[in-house]
């Protein structure tokens, strides 16, 4: 079995997992309802149509990013680093393809939840949070990071990952990266994409819509793992599903005790700022 196979592998034990949990969860609900007897009034089908949205919501991401994984791994991969060709029109569909899916998200989860976009994604803190939180959970999760991928590292795992299943070392942006001198215009719209896009868009869905979906049906320790687990996915990089796998714990809880969305927005942006440069100057 091979990386790409492996991965598959996860994805769809994963889902099946998420389908039949979500499947019960509703069926219990439905169980009850019957089991009390209630009448289906028109209120209660007003009901019926948020929860539809709220699943809506809910597996819009699985069904984008999902798709996108399985493609991306079912077709046949360039390991040559030299000859991957990444584009400014690349960069640039990439960029608004992920502003186009997170709009879209957002806009199901806001109906569904009869809420506007401020007070969904970032709502106003009484008290507000201390200013020094936003630089001290940041920088500890980045360093609580770091030191988990040097242990496993250390371990030997990547390098078992290597062999055992023939997986790259570094995914495929950060090949490019190393074995390409890029023009001005390219590395700024790799900043752009990097450094700000994904990490507001992925931290909008898998955060402010994806977990507190999960969590709210349930509970934090389910929310944090399954969350986790196809935000690892999505990057399509098995040396690297793993740290993600931590990385995407660590931002889940800081989400989750801080019930603010710029913490891990603004974790993302330097961790993914940090790779960034660390390939441009020494790699």
């Amino acid at each position: 079995m091979d990386h790409q196979s492996l991965l598959l592998l996860i994805f769809k034990g994963w889902l099946i997992l998420l389908i039949v949990a979500y499947l019960i969860k509703i069926s219990a609900t439905q169980f009850k309802r019957y089991k009390s007897k209630q009448l289906i009034s028109q209120l209660q089908l007003t009901d019926i149509n948020s929860n539809l949205l709220m699943s809506l919501s809910l597996m819009l991401p699985v069904l984008v990013y999902g798709a996108n994984l399985v493609a991306s791994m079912s077709a046949s991969h360039k390991t040559d680093a030299e000859v991957i060709s990444i584009t400014n029109a690349t960069l640039i569909t990439s960029g608004i393809s992920q502003l186009v899916i997170t709009v879209i998200c957002m806009m199901t989860f806001v109906m569904a939840h009869k809420l506007n976009y401020v007070s969904a994604f970032f709502p106003s803190q009484k008290p507000s949070l201390p200013k020094w939180l936003f630089v001290i959970i940041p920088v500890a999760s980045i360093a609580l990071m770091l030191a988990t991928q040097s242990s496993l590292e250390q371990a030997g795992l990547f390098s078992w990952l290597e062999q055992r299943f023939n997986a790259p070392l570094n995914q495929t942006t950060i090949e490019w990266l190393k074995n390409n001198q890029l023009p001005i215009i390219t590395i700024s719209l790799l900043v752009v994409q990097v450094c700000i896009i994904a990490p507001v868009t992925e931290e909008i869905i898998f955060r402010g819509i994806f977990f507190k979906q999960l969590e709210a049906h349930f509970g934090l320790v389910v929310a944090c793992v399954m969350s986790a687990v196809f935000f690892a996915l999505i990057h399509a990089h098995l040396i690297a599903f793993v740290p993600l796998f931590i990385f995407a714990i660590i931002l889940n809880l800081s989400f989750y005790y801080t019930k603010n969305l710029k913490i891990p927005i603004i974790t993302h942006m330097i961790f993914n700022s940090m790779t960034i440069i660390y390939q441009l100057n020494f790699a």
